[in-house]
């Protein structure tokens, strides 16, 4: 009997397969942790966005009255103020598809206002509302008392304080945050002044 040295058809196939299931395990898990770090570096990236606007928000000043606007959406109101860029106005006739007053007829909460950006496939979504109070407790300033309200309508600032709801979204992606906002003086400025801080 001849003895040949080297693997059989069978041992050949055998390991064959045996090779091809390693490497499918592998380029299994290898997509995986692809997958993994990609949602790692989107959510990193919304992350940035939602620190950056939150950054901005609290360096403008709290309030300042703006000249009527003309075309203008908000955040474009001069001169520009948390308020300008936040909650412009209480008025649903001035609203826009980006940028509305929920009186309870759309979507959004009652007495809040939503302003909607969008950069690159990146959405920035605001929602705020003025409250009072303080401490654990903050109660949303009701409908009524915002009737009218405008940033180039001179007049009372209807609250102190803001509560802005901030949400960041990319394709399945979401973050989100909230803060409280206040001014440091409470008085109306004219619009060459900025007479009210950021929080």
């Amino acid at each position: 009997m001849c003895r040949r040295s080297g693997f059989s058809l069978i041992e050949a196939m055998v390991a064959s397969a045996v090779l091809l299931l390693t490497c499918a395990a592998v380029s299994g898990t290898l997509a995986a942790v692809l997958r993994a770090e990609r949602a790692v570096r989107q959510r990193s990236a919304l992350e940035q966005v939602l620190a950056a606007e939150r950054a901005r928000l609290a360096s403008l000043p709290f309030f300042v009255l703006a000249v009527p606007p003309q075309g203008q959406a908000p955040g474009d109101l001069q001169p520009s103020s948390l308020l300008a860029v936040v909650f412009p106005h209480a008025r649903p006739e001035a609203n826009s598809s980006t940028a509305f007053y929920c009186d309870g007829r759309g979507p959004g909460t009652t007495g809040s206002f939503v302003t909607l950006e969008e950069d690159q496939g990146i959405v920035l979504r605001r929602e705020t509302r003025f409250v009072v109070g303080g401490g654990t407790e903050w109660d949303t300033v009701i409908p009524t008392a915002l009737e009218g309200w405008a940033v180039w309508a001179g007049g009372h600032v209807p609250a102190t304080t803001v509560e802005i709801a901030l949400s960041v979204s990319s394709g399945d992606r979401t973050a989100s945050t909230s803060l409280l906002l206040r001014a440091l003086r409470t008085k109306a400025a004219s619009p060459s002044a900025s007479a009210v801080g950021g929080a």
